[in-house]
């Protein structure tokens, strides 16, 4: 298993739901960044959790989460 919970955008283009709140405890960061976030902010938010102490994301949950912010906020 790789660390996802689900596609993270619906075939719609809509953010799934039904795992935003798994995103949201694997990748607080990033899943705490808003629409006018600068790349920098990405940046930080996706060392930061990676760096979690006890449970660090890993790549496909960060992409995943970034993926699913992108499709909820764009």
């Amino acid at each position: 298993m790789n660390g996802t919970v689900g596609p993270s955008v619906c075939p719609n283009g809509k953010p799934n739901k039904r795992v935003k709140n798994a995103y949201t405890r694997g990748t607080p960061a990033i899943m705490g960044l808003k629409s006018s976030t600068a790349r920098r902010y990405l940046i930080r938010a996706m060392c930061a959790d990676t760096q979690r102490p006890g449970n660090p994301a890993i790549n496909d949950q960060i992409f995943d989460a970034i993926d699913l912010q992108t499709a909820r906020y764009d």
